[in-house]
């Protein structure tokens, strides 16, 4: 507050110097000498307003009476010195009154300005549990209520309230170790514990009340029941009082109880004798039943009288009246007939005319076929490089378990059946010393092939086998063996899923050309070969080398 009234002091003071100083600027005189017209301040009574404050008395303006002297009063600087000036933590208008006008010496505002501080009156503020807050503002002087009972003898010991640690000890008697609150005690009832003695209990009185059974669930309100209350039982809440697939209070309805509203039959309409309910009515049918004769079966229809028969049997009962007895297509007293039996008087085929043991139906007999048929091998190739290509069909014939090593120097081939040696290069790993064609490691002529295998049957033991009737194989068994899925070698392993490695099965495979036993037919200096590092068929005269891997076996 001091700091508001000294700024509007000093404010006051600067204002009230600002028309002085207009008018002591101006030339022309306001009024003749010792004329009140002619009454300003001075400079003296500006400088004093700002620096104390004083009133001082607004005289005439009068001559000199003497020469300039030594001026006593205060100059322009002191003015200035004494004048308000911008202050960065100058007074702002929260922390003015509200509606309390006062100069602000802040750039933003400058000058008059209203203070907006709220004035919050004289509070009175009662403690509870909960924390009060304190708005901001100015408070006249108000009160923050006292309890003289707010003392340590009427605590119970060791609780602080207030900052007040009380020491009364509570005897058991008392009951101050209780527990329950006033909503657990029943109202009108009186009980004390550690919040205090002599409380009252609040818990509604609900004395006898009494419960019976609807629709709709009935709330059973707080509080507390004398015993004498019951929920409403009824002897009838049993199932055959309850409709089928209705369960009440869970009690489930008896299947037989039903709803009888949508039937319509009449006595007439029931087989005499019998009983049944209509629309909630039990009925006793009148209806006799007809005799006629007995039916037999044909294959034109009977006309069968109206009437109500009695359990009857057909004359002839036959046990042939069965779907695999009747042919496709056809329905005999409902029994529809099998789809393998059909009329085979169309077929024409003869034996010779299917593949080996297959079987077929011609003019009602059975037939068996007497064609063989060479199978073709899946050429092993399962990913497509193009539309239409081998690896979109994988057409051909495979085994689970491509070759079988016998554990006596041979191989067998389980997709033709042909069985080899398995050493792939025979002559070179075992018979170097039998090529005398070139560098003895194994790449033969053609002749020279022939020559090795002639050898080989007189004694097998050259490569470690026992059989005499090895050969030179064929182009188509040569190729036979290899596998267009692989390649460096294109040859599988023994399980054919993956290419050949060394001794699995066959060891020392060359990725090279081996030759056939096979001649070029439009040259007979010509011989096929295949090269086991891709695949190639092709044929080369019979003078260059190549490998040799005998075979044996076959048809």
């Amino acid at each position: 507050m001091m700091k508001i009234i000294r700024l509007k002091f000093w404010l006051m003071m600067f204002l009230i110097s600002l028309p002085l100083l207009t008018l002591a600027g101006s030339l022309e005189p306001p009024g003749p000498p010792g004329s009140m017209n002619s009454a300003m301040y001075s400079v003296n009574d500006i400088c004093e307003r700002l620096k104390t404050g004083a009133e001082p008395e607004l005289k005439p303006f009068r001559g000199p009476t003497s020469g300039p002297g030594v001026s006593s009063g205060c100059n322009l600087n002191e003015v200035m010195g004494a004048a308000p000036k911008r202050e960065a933590d100058g007074a702002q208008a929260s922390e003015v009154l509200i509606g309390k006008s006062y100069w602000s010496l802040r750039a933003e505002p400058w000058g008059w300005q209203t203070g907006t501080m709220p004035n919050r009156g004289a509070p009175t503020y009662t403690p509870n549990t909960q924390d009060q807050e304190i708005a901001a503002g100015y408070y006249e002087p108000g009160v923050v209520k006292g309890d003289e009972d707010l003392k340590a003898s009427n605590l119970l010991k060791g609780i602080e309230l207030f900052g007040v640690i009380g020491n009364y000890e509570c005897p058991a008697v008392a009951g101050c170790t209780g527990t329950a609150v006033a909503s657990e005690v029943l109202a009108g009832k009186t009980f004390s514990t550690r919040q205090g003695v002599d409380l009252e209990g609040t818990m509604p009185d609900q004395s006898e009340k009494n419960y019976t059974p609807s629709a709709n669930d009935q709330p059973i309100v707080a509080g507390y029941y004398n015993g004498s209350g019951v929920v409403t039982g009824e002897v009838n809440l049993v199932s055959n009082n309850i409709k089928a697939g209705v369960k009440i209070f869970g009690v489930s309805g008896d299947k037989n109880v039903v709803d009888t509203s949508n039937s319509d039959a009449v006595a007439r309409e029931i087989l005499s004798g019998k009983k049944a309910w209509v629309k909630g009515k039990e009925i006793t049918g009148s209806l006799s039943l007809a005799t006629v004769p007995s039916q037999s079966l044909s294959a034109t229809s009977t006309m069968v009288a109206a009437g109500v028969y009695a359990a009857t049997t057909l004359d002839t009962v036959d046990t042939d009246l069965v779907s695999s007895h009747i042919k496709s297509g056809v329905t005999l007293f409902g029994v529809a007939g099998d789809s393998n039996i059909v009329d085979t008087s169309s077929g024409d085929v003869v034996a010779g005319e299917m593949v080996s043991g297959k079987k077929a139906w011609v003019d009602g007999i059975e037939v068996i076929g007497q064609r063989s048929v060479a199978p073709v091998p899946k050429t092993g190739q399962t990913a497509s490089y193009a539309a239409e290509d081998d690896g979109i069909y994988q057409k051909g014939v495979t085994t689970s378990l491509r070759f079988t090593d016998q554990g006596d120097g041979t191989v067998t081939d389980n997709l033709t059946g042909l069985i080899w040696l398995k050493k792939a290069n025979c002559i070179g790993t075992d018979n170097p010393n039998f090529d005398t064609d070139g560098a003895s490691d194994g790449k033969v002529y053609w002749q020279t092939a022939l020559n090795f295998v002639t050898g080989l049957n007189a004694t097998p033991a050259n490569c470690g086998v026992t059989q005499t009737d090895w050969r030179l194989p064929n182009i188509n068994e040569l190729r036979s063996l290899t596998h267009w899925g692989f390649y460096a070698p294109a040859l599988s392993n023994a399980a054919g899923t993956s290419r050949w490695s060394e001794n699995d099965p066959f060891t020392g495979v060359q990725l090279d050309l081996y030759w056939s036993a096979t001649t070029d037919a439009s040259s007979t200096s010509v011989a096929w070969s295949v090269s086991l590092s891709n695949g190639d068929v092709g044929t080369n005269v019979k003078t260059v080398m190549h490998y040799v891997w005998p075979v044996r076996g076959g048809q």
